[in-house]
């Protein structure tokens, strides 16, 4: 996702889940290869990326905010 370099101050935390009903794991980079990388796009924005390593069927993904 894109992220305004002006909230590079605001903390997330990336969830996944096996289903939207969860229940809901909090992800961490370096911890069971999740990696979560932040590169300058421009200017204004960096482009946070999130890998995620799973072999599941499917997984859904949300970004929580404070």
């Amino acid at each position: 996702f894109d992220r305004l370099k002006a909230a590079a101050g605001v903390p997330f935390t990336v969830e996944f889940a096996p289903d939207p009903a969860g229940p809901w794991s909090a992800l961490e980079d370096g911890v069971a290869g999740v990696s979560i990388g932040v590169v300058p796009r421009d200017a204004d924005f960096d482009r946070v990326t999130v890998t995620i390593p799973t072999d599941a069927a499917r997984g859904f993904v949300r970004l929580r905010l404070p």
